[in-house]
């Protein structure tokens, strides 16, 4: 191996293991992709060794890893696989971890040395594909119907108070905590452990704390996160960071994730396929105030405001025309009154509302 390629995948290790960290922000990030767009070889390598990382993590939660963890340096060496046919995924298991090995001398739980490394890491991937899926750690899913909020309280001390219409699936594994916010709506109360991030997978957007308040809404292709306390980095989720297959290539389609860094009093958007939206401001009271009993708006397309209003309306509230639905609007509503907010928005907006079958309601502009 050269000294570029040497180099090269030392930088591409200091990054990744940068990026870790809570306290990410977005100047890191600007550097971070200046030093991508230096050469082709800086992405091709930075890529390799995040497929790695993510498919180990996965590894090191599973029964047959934890066995290993615990085992003596002999019994790991009786447990290691000591020839593999060609066909077999060791072979190729073992080629990438020799990469991530070079550049990846901050990995703690392979400082053991590379080769028993390489050995172990074969033992747990190999023990991982033949696990029956029930040894695997399970996803608890939780749905809620229109007008129901629940609330979830975790092992690890954390909260998550879910909204009506609403569905996530959540586990809590050695090294992490996990969430995928399937649709709906949901308030995060993370509690903190510096050394077992919280992370929330949502749509294409991956969001990260250490411990932290805050706001996840996944509507239509569009996820927004609001900060109320602590910070928060959200990332675009691409195939390449949710890949399980350890052997994928690099390829000319592959995506470095965007990171943004919120703080409280932030919010962001984003449109799927789009790259992610500039951090805005939004004020305290805004951010969750489903949980409390009211939705409150300031400067908020109608169109985001019937979103959430069809969560607790008994039937369903409809936009006729794109144009009526970018109107801002500016309101406050109680939930114990929902019922009444159609004509409430009628007093605020110059809007007909026709009334259908099934206690359906349609929304059009008046003056048309």
């Amino acid at each position: 191996m050269n000294r570029k390629t040497k180099q090269t995948r030392a930088s591409a290790a200091h990054w990744l293991t940068e990026m870790q960290s809570p306290t990410w922000d977005d100047a890191q990030q600007n550097r971070f992709e200046l030093w991508l767009q230096q050469a082709p070889l800086h992405r091709e390598t930075y890529l390799q060794m995040q497929h790695v990382w993510e498919d180990l993590s996965e590894l090191a939660d599973s029964p047959e890893a934890l066995r290993l963890q615990n085992a003596t340096p002999s019994e790991q060496a009786t447990n290691a696989p000591t020839t593999q046919a060609p066909s077999h995924p060791a072979q190729t298991v073992t080629t990438w971890i020799r990469k991530l090995l070079d550049g990846l001398t901050w990995f703690k739980p392979l400082a053991f040395g590379s080769a028993a490394s390489i050995s172990l890491c074969v033992a747990l991937y190999l023990g991982f594909l033949n696990l029956p899926a029930s040894k695997k750690a399970e996803w608890i899913q939780v749905s809620t119907e229109v007008a129901e909020i629940q609330s979830l309280n975790l092992e690890d001390g954390s909260q998550i108070i879910l909204n009506g219409q609403s569905t996530l699936q959540y586990r809590l594994l050695r090294e992490r905590r996990e969430v995928k916010l399937l649709s709906g709506q949901a308030f995060f109360d993370v509690a903190s452990d510096v050394n077992r991030p919280f992370i929330i997978d949502s749509g294409e957007v991956r969001i990260k704390v250490v411990g932290t308040q805050f706001d996840v809404k996944n509507i239509q292709s569009i996820v927004q996160v609001a900060v109320l306390e602590g910070h928060v980095k959200v990332s675009t989720l691409t195939a390449d960071n949710t890949s399980n297959n350890i052997s994928s290539n690099t390829s000319d389609k592959a995506e470095i994730p965007q990171i943004r860094s919120l703080y409280a009093g932030n919010k962001i958007e984003i449109r799927r396929g789009e790259p992610l939206g500039k951090v805005e401001t939004i004020s305290r009271k805004q951010i969750a105030s489903w949980k409390n009993g009211s939705l409150i708006y300031e400067n908020t397309p109608l169109r985001e405001v019937i979103d959430d209003i069809n969560r607790y309306y008994p039937g369903t509230i409809e936009i006729d025309g794109n144009a009526l639905g970018d109107i801002p609007i500016t309101a406050a509503f109680s939930l114990k009154n929902i019922d009444k907010v159609p004509a409430m928005i009628q007093r605020l907006l110059p809007i007909e509302i026709t009334t259908h079958e099934g206690n359906k309601l349609i929304l059009s502009d008046k003056s048309h």
